[in-house]
């Protein structure tokens, strides 16, 4: 319903002159007409609907229209209807209202904008049966069909792999208050999500019996809240509750705990205080229990603080990622003039000999090193790709189109397939790299426990059952399979797909717009990607047209280090994603926070990963989470973050590439589960840091986990 009064109204209205035209709503405001039936309605953002706001408590519009104010709660023939005006804005969250006649231009900017205070008075009602809101809640839409609304509302995607569609506020009454229906109108898309929190198995009856008892003090809680006015004393509320029924623990949401955290402590205007990680028994590290996590869980304990990004201090990383391949590049311009006026000989080697090793041992040295400070670059326009390196789009993606062009890698193609990747992370069919194959795509006999470890028997064996079996062991293959995974990966990637959906068309591509991987609206940005390379090579080309040794100087100056930069690449994203202790997910049971979590942390060669590759690959679960956290503030937002989600972290310092070799012999292939975990791992005291302290008994649990074929869904319990 337009809440236009009169033609003076028009002019708030934010759309072409086309659409300005007035409804039916003036002849019921007016009186002329009566609506038929009794209309409950509530304020939106903009347009005419802010006099609405003068009406804070809720009002008569006209007759049978009623407003339900910022905030209200009605009950209409038995149904008890809750509502919520305005939208979400977190800078005007915790203001109060004292919006005053005349208003400012500020007052009239942020009215619609919804308190905090409104939220917490909605908190305190029991149950309603419906609840109407205009924003969605944040991370609804995991609930509904994703790719169809990415279909209908293109420019949703990136809020979508960012984790920051919706109102997060509005998300912690959805699990608070749970009513059963919602209807929300400001994303302008007919959607009808469905979430249910599931119940345990029926054979676990222990864990059933608490989470119904939960149920019930979660029902009971905000209506017995002792301070109506401020419920945000979780703990003190929490101590009172306890004394006042003891036998039984209250149940504490950590969903509300951390939005009354993060509401307390906005108010005194601090920072988060540093929170202690949860220490885990052996038994914990002994079974996987799925995350049933919400997005709101997850963002709610990363400061806010660290969601804010500068292009002053972007620029000065970048800045410094520059001088140092220029001082590289500048002291290899005299390798080659030193190396000539050597006259010293090596043992056992001629004065020429001698001279040829020190120039290779010195260009090697140049292009190992030139390669971390590209791949320094290359993350750098990595966070440009997720508007993360400046608040401004057009800076985000014309510093990424250079940096990317120069490393010949097509940013806007990259950048959209990159998100997909955000949106479906350990998502079967969804992810877009380092898809794990699955036992039937490998064309492996199906799974038979019994004989799970012995050979797999078959009189009419197949072409790829035979070679899986004869080779898939063979340190030697495993080597050479390394060596073009590391050396050609990514160009591989980026041409024809290699390691990501089986059931893409045969010619997908970044360099064509007709991918699958793109809609009709990314055309123009791939062809502007194709633009970016086609002008690099044509540097390329003009430099070795120009320089004194030609190709030979742009081999050594550019494209040993350009390699090294694919290896380090392709190194990071495979160990990042790839390892036998993290789950991988068929669609019945993914969602996005359970995907954020599908990936790992690993500390990288010392003070390598944090200086030449500002924290990737030390931070990478932080940035699944929220994509948008620039590198520098991810640090302390990791920290935060390993706090709230405890055994669900997971984090290596073992040497890289002994992890390396490891992952490629050991992650071959996934079962054909609902959540599947890499098989044929060869070390299964990685999945426990003190293995060496368990009896024969419980590794003997540990070693039945890894192979447990019923979902892996939670491990064996019978430890002694």
């Amino acid at each position: 319903m337009k809440a236009l009064r009169s033609e003076a109204d028009l002019g708030s209205l934010a759309v072409p002159d086309k659409y300005k035209r007035l409804g039916d709503f003036p002849s019921y405001y007016s009186g002329e007409k009566t609506a038929p039936i009794l209309t409950l309605v509530i304020g939106g953002n903009h347009e005419a609907s802010n006099y609405m706001w003068e009406l804070y408590y809720g009002g008569w519009l006209a007759p049978n229209i009623y407003y339900m104010g910022s905030s209200g709660c009605v009950e209409v023939n038995g149904l008890v209807i809750a509502a919520a005006s305005g939208i979400y804005k977190s800078h005007d969250y915790m203001r109060g209202r004292f919006e005053r006649q005349p208003y400012s231009m500020s007052d009239l900017r942020s009215m619609y904008h919804t308190r905090a205070f409104d939220i917490t008075k909605l908190g305190l009602l029991s149950s309603p049966d419906i609840f109407i809101s205009h924003d969605w809640p944040n991370g609804v839409e995991q609930y509904g069909d994703v790719q169809e609304l990415i279909r209908k509302k293109p420019f949703f995607r990136e809020e979508i792999s960012s984790s920051t569609l919706g109102s997060p506020p509005l998300q912690t009454l959805l699990h608070e208050l749970r009513p059963k229906y919602w209807f929300s109108a400001h994303l302008h898309r007919h959607d009808t999500p469905k979430t249910q929190r599931p119940m345990p198995p029926p054979q676990d009856a222990d864990l059933r019996y608490r989470v119904t008892k939960e149920e019930q003090v979660l029902e009971t809680r905000w209506a017995n809240a002792t301070d109506a006015l401020d419920i945000c004393q979780v703990q003190s509320f929490t101590q009172t509750a306890s004394r006042r029924d003891a036998t039984f623990d209250i149940y504490r949401n950590p969903q509300t705990e951390a939005f009354c955290h993060a509401t307390e402590t906005s108010r005194v205007k601090q920072r988060y205080a540093p929170r202690q990680a949860k220490k885990y028994s052996k038994e914990d590290l002994l079974q996987y229990n799925v995350p049933d996590l919400t997005v709101q869980d997850l963002l709610s304990a990363i400061p806010a603080h660290c969601f804010k990004r500068s292009t002053f201090y972007s620029s000065l990383y970048l800045a410094g990622d520059l001088i140092q391949a220029c001082l590289l590049f500048y002291a290899a311009s005299w390798i080659d003039p030193l190396v000539s006026k050597l006259d010293v000989t090596a043992p056992y080697l001629s004065l020429e000999a001698t001279r040829k090793v020190a120039s290779l041992g010195l260009w090697a040295l140049y292009g190992v090193l030139q390669g971390m400070v590209f791949t320094g670059v290359w993350v750098v326009a990595h966070e440009c790709g997720h508007q993360a390196y400046s608040p401004s789009k057009t800076i985000n993606n014309s510093v990424g189109w250079v940096l990317h062009s120069a490393l010949l890698v097509p940013y806007h193609s990259w950048r959209i397939s990159h998100a997909r990747h955000h949106a479906g992370t350990g998502h079967m069919k969804r992810d877009e790299v380092f898809v794990p194959r699955t036992r039937t795509d490998r064309g492996l006999l199906p799974l038979r426990p019994a004989e799970d470890d012995g050979p797999l028997v078959n009189e009419q064996t197949t072409w790829g059952e035979w070679i899986t079996e004869l080779l898939e062991d063979a340190p030697l293959f495993n080597f050479v399979e390394l060596l073009v995974q590391q050396l050609m990966g990514w160009p591989l990637y980026l041409l024809f797909n290699a390691s990501g959906q089986m059931h893409y068309p045969k010619y997908t591509s970044h360099f064509l717009p007709s991918s699958v991987i793109f809609d009709k609206r990314h055309r123009s940005q791939v062809f502007m990607s194709d633009i970016g390379i086609a002008l690099m090579l044509g540097v390329l080309g003009l430099w070795a047209h120009m320089a004194p040794g030609g190709w030979k100087d742009v081999f050594k100056y550019y494209i040993v280090p350009y390699l090294w930069t694919n290896h380090w690449l392709v190194m990071i994203t495979y160990l990042q994603h790839t390892d036998v202790r993290l789950p991988h997910y068929q669609a019945s049971v993914w969602n996005f926070p359970r995907g954020a979590l599908c990936t790992m942390d690993r500390n990288w060669l010392g003070f390598v990963g944090p200086w030449f590759f500002h924290g990737i690959a030390e931070t990478h679960v932080l940035h699944h989470v929220s994509s948008k956290i620039p590198h520098y503030n991810a640090w302390e937002a990791t920290e935060a973050l390993k706090a709230r989600i405890g055994p669900h972290y997971m984090k290596s310092t073992e040497n890289v590439f002994v992890t390396l070799w490891k992952t490629v012999r050991s992650c071959r292939f996934v079962e054909d589960e609902p959540v599947a975990f890499y098989r044929n791992a060869l070390n299964p005291e990685d999945a426990v840091s003190d293995y060496s302290t368990l009896n024969d008994a419980q590794r003997k649990v540990l070693d039945d986990w890894r192979y447990n074929i019923v979902g892996r869904v939670v491990a064996k319990k019978n430890t002694p």
